[in-house]
């Protein structure tokens, strides 16, 4: 699973990824954050090297087109994750 390239939707603490993260071994570089707000995971992104953008004050449609157009710049993507919660 390590080759596994991810996109990882949150605006949680990230428990959930962070085991994820550790137990499948996922390499940091084939990881990609895309959060709506400042949360606990974004601290895990920085402490271990994953990238991340934080995609602030859009509705609903604009969020969706920068997480598209962010996801297409990091190249493929096999899996995208969803930790995330919006109205």
């Amino acid at each position: 699973m390590s080759g596994m390239r991810l996109c990882v939707v949150s605006n949680s603490g990230g428990s959930a990824f962070r085991a994820f993260f550790h137990l499948a071994g996922i390499h940091p570089s084939n990881v990609l954050l895309l959060t709506d707000r400042p949360c606990g995971i974004e601290v895990f992104a920085r402490d271990n090297s994953i990238q991340h953008v934080r995609l602030e004050g859009l509705d609903n449609q604009a969020f969706s087109d920068q997480a598209a157009r962010h996801i297409d710049r990091f190249g493929r993507v096999d899996v995208v994750l969803l930790f995330f919660m919006r109205l």
